[in-house]
Formats: structure tokens, sequence, C-alpha cells
């Protein structure tokens, strides 16, 4: 069997073939302090498989619960993640939906209607962002290096009509100001109001602010740099989506928190399951499409894994197991050029080290990884052997 369950000779002629036919939150810098507690999380990413609603929803906030994690929305838990080198953790009432690694800067609700979500939270960092574009209104202006600087150049944006002025908040235990602000006229630019950045085709889509909307800011000093998160809604979300915008933000904490071994095995399930999904419905009937879509999943799917704060029980044996999770999709990573350059040989070599590495990735990481059981044999993703 190869790298997804073909024989290599098959695959060899395929190959040979295929060769020849050609809630805004701004956080400004202190120093990051590990947090503890909290509920809720952002499951891990799924695969692919708007108008704003004109009838508000009165029903109270979600209740953090349980979802099935390949339905790729918030589950009980925690979410860690990483934006411009700001760790933190957030949860949230289920149905929200997270977008992996290529999306990783915000989430969103819909709860009505078919696509089109009622209300976003995305995060970034100020002034230095590698996660998203500031818009020309901020970046034309001379911004001072404080949280309140920000917050009053928030406050003054032309086209809107505040709600509430910039006042004081705490944040996951650090100083904040917040400013609520409706928006008159579009002056920002898409798909957020102060910033552009990439946005994703499915899920619940935000594909731009428009007039009505309502723009919470939230501006938290943490002595480093400045993190600006921005939670909007259309008009018509009601009080539930309202709340459980605030409900996510009271939760997050800054820092990573060690997960519990049960805790880590969950959300370790999760990422490797989602991305198997992703790899399973990749480029189908070409071998080398197939594996570039593999390679890349796994990339992702390992850069997930290594964010995830693991247990102090399992901490000093991780380096080693990842070592393991990688040595095969390294292999696999090989197997476009060798294809490209027509040598069948090589092809058929690297796949038959691939299963082998996948062997040794298999009883390696339960030996080195016991205390997690056989949770990570399935990662990055499951891979015939």
């Amino acid at each position: 069997m190869n790298a997804y369950g073909r024989t290599p000779e098959n695959t060899n002629a395929k190959v040979a073939i295929g060769v020849v036919a050609g809630v805004v939150i701004a956080v400004v810098g202190i120093n990051l302090l590990p947090a503890s507690g909290g509920e809720g999380r952002v499951s891990a990413e799924v695969s692919p498989s708007l108008s704003p609603s004109s009838t508000p929803d009165t029903r109270p906030p979600s209740p953090v619960v349980v979802a099935p994690p390949d339905e790729g929305y918030v589950t009980d838990g925690r979410k860690f993640r990483s934006i411009d080198g700001i760790p933190f953790s957030l949860g949230a009432p289920s149905g929200w939906e997270s977008f992996g690694s290529d999306h990783p800067n915000y989430i969103t609700k819909s709860i009505t209607g078919s696509q089109g979500a009622e209300a976003k939270i995305f995060w970034t960092a100020f002034p230095d962002s590698f996660e998203a574009g500031m818009c020309y209104y901020l970046a034309s202006r001379s911004i001072g290096p404080s949280a309140a600087d920000l917050a009053a150049a928030v406050a003054d944006v032309p086209g809107t009509d505040i709600v509430t002025e910039p006042s004081d908040v705490t944040v996951g235990g650090l100083p904040a100001k917040h400013v609520v602000f409706t928006v008159r006229d579009d002056v920002g630019c898409d798909p957020g109001f102060f910033f552009t950045y990439a946005d994703t085709y499915g899920g619940a889509l935000w594909p731009e602010t428009m007039p009505g909307d309502t723009i919470r800011v939230w501006i938290v000093a943490t002595g480093r740099t400045l993190f600006f998160i921005e939670g909007a809604t259309h008009p018509g979300a009601g009080p539930r989506l309202e709340q459980e915008l605030k409900q996510i933000v009271d939760s997050i904490q800054f820092g990573s928190s060690p997960l519990t071994i049960e805790e880590y095995i969950a959300q370790v399930d999760a990422v490797c399951s989602a991305a198997t999904a992703r790899a399973e419905s990749g480029p189908p009937g070409d071998d080398v499409a197939w594996i570039e879509n593999a390679v890349r999943v796994s990339d992702d799917a390992l850069a997930e894994l290594r964010a995830l704060p693991g247990p102090d029980a399992v901490r000093a044996q991780m380096e080693e197991v990842f070592a393991l999770l990688e040595a095969p999709i390294d292999v696999m990573r090989q197997v476009p050029a060798a294809a490209s350059a027509g040598d069948t040989e090589r092809v058929d070599k690297l796949q038959w080290e691939r299963v082998d590495l996948t062997h040794r990735k298999d009883a390696g990481v339960w030996e080195v990884g016991s205390a997690l059981g056989g949770a990570l044999q399935r990662c990055p993703i499951s891979l015939p052997a």
C-alpha cells in the first residue's frame, strides 16, 4: 500500500502519465503572564464540506456545551492561540465557528438564514500585525503608544455614532479600554472596519462591515504591543449574540496554561480528525496532487498541535513525539519533485519509506507518549500503513 492506500506500481504508472501530460480588542504590551481557569473553547478547524437578519433574536445566550469537533464549532474546553506573538486562550458558547490556521484571527456565528454571520470577533496586534493590514483611517493617523491613545482614535472615527465613550475595563485580568459605536457610513475597509485580512468563503460568512452594524472595541494594556480585537454585529442580531460577544471577551486569558491529560487528548483528537477529513477530501484521482494537499494539511495540523500547551506529565517527551509525527510527512514532501522529474523508482522508494516510518511512528508514539494512549497515532493525519 502506498501513502494513500494504492499500490506503488499503480501509483508509478499514474504519476508517469501525469508527468508527461503536464468585538475589537486592542492589547497593549506588558509581560504576558500565564492564566488559568475559564470555560469553553473554539473547536479545531474543519474542511469546507447574507444578509443581516431583520428579526431580533431575544433568546438567552447559549450555554457552553459540547458540540462534535468535526462540525467546526466552539466546544467545551479552551482554545489556545498565538497571534503576532501574543499567546492567549478563549472560550465561547456553542455555534461559533473557527477557521483554523489559515484564518486564525477571527470567529463568526450565524443564527438565521443561510451562511451569513450575524456576529464576528476579530483580533490582531497593533500597530505591527502579520495577520491583518491596517485600514486608511488608523494608518493615516499618528497614534500614541497607550491604550488610551488608541481608544481615543477609535472613538473619533468619522461616519460613526458613539454608543459608549472610552471607559476603563479589564480583559483577562489586564487593564483595558472599551469603546462601542454604530456605523453610519462605510468608511472602513472589509471584511473588518479598521483592518483588512484574509477572509474565508465557507462557514458563517462575514465578508464586509456595513452601515447599521455595531462595533465593540476593547484595548487591553499588556506592555508589549497593542492587540486589536474587534467584536461586530449586524442589525437584528439581538441581545443574545450581543451577550455572547461579551461572554467570549470575558473568557479571554493571556499566556498559555497547561491542559489536563483529558483536555489535551480531546484537543489532539479534534485537530487530527479534522485534518484527516481535509486530507481525505483532497484532489481525487491525482496521486501527486493528493500528496501535496496531504502535506499542507499535515503541516497545518502539526502547527496546531505544537501550539497546544501540553500537560506537564508529557511536556518533556513532546519534541521526540513531534519528530516521530513529522518523519513520514517529510518523506511525502519529496514525492512531487521525484514525480516531476519522472523518477518513478524514487517515487516507489519514497512511498515504501513513508509506510515504514508510519509503522515506526505508531509504535514510537505509543511508547514515548504512553500517558496519552493512542491519541497521537492518528496524527497529524491518519495514513494507511
